[in-house]
């Protein structure tokens, strides 16, 4: 988790290769959330709430 939330600060290139080194096959359901905010963030993309319907 805290490999992701760093990388969403670096320059773009760098936190882009930090992303990529991590194994997203492990994120669970706290960090997943995470890697996908930073990912996007990182590739100047906004993240939408999916609408929740019970």
């Amino acid at each position: 988790m805290e490999l992701i939330t760093a990388a969403s600060w670096l320059k773009p290139a760098e936190g882009i290769d930090l992303m990529d080194a991590i194994d997203t096959t492990s994120l669970d359901i706290w960090n997943k959330p995470a890697y996908i905010n930073s990912f996007s963030h990182l590739n100047n993309k906004s993240v939408k709430e999916k609408n929740r319907t019970k």
